[in-house]
């Protein structure tokens, strides 16, 4: 369980921790949807690219959102982001969920 969730669970498997992404979906949308053009969604990008990402914005060396994914990608060890990586890899959105105008 990462520790940027907040809550504790007794269920061992990342990918039925839907609350373990909460800080993720509260801004991405639920399951990784995304709000595009101005909330990239997350669910089925490749786990190379949110990891390589979240590590970008972990080292400083990504400037966007400094004062959100700066803060939450800090928090996270590599375990826990390749866990993140790979949750939203194999996340599918429901048709209808994600909104882009």
């Amino acid at each position: 369980m990462p520790r940027w969730s907040g809550e504790a669970s007794s269920s061992p498997a990342w990918a039925t921790q839907r609350d373990a992404f909460r800080p993720a979906n509260n801004c991405h949308g639920p399951d990784g949807a995304g709000l595009p053009p101005t909330i990239p969604y997350l669910a089925g990008q490749y786990a190379q690219y949110i990891a390589q990402e979240l590590r970008g914005w972990k080292s400083g060396a990504r400037k966007t959102s400094p004062d959100s994914m700066a803060v939450i990608a800090k928090d996270l060890d590599d375990q826990e982001i390749a866990a993140v990586a790979a949750f939203y890899q194999q996340a599918r959105v429901a048709a209808g969920t994600a909104v882009s105008k």
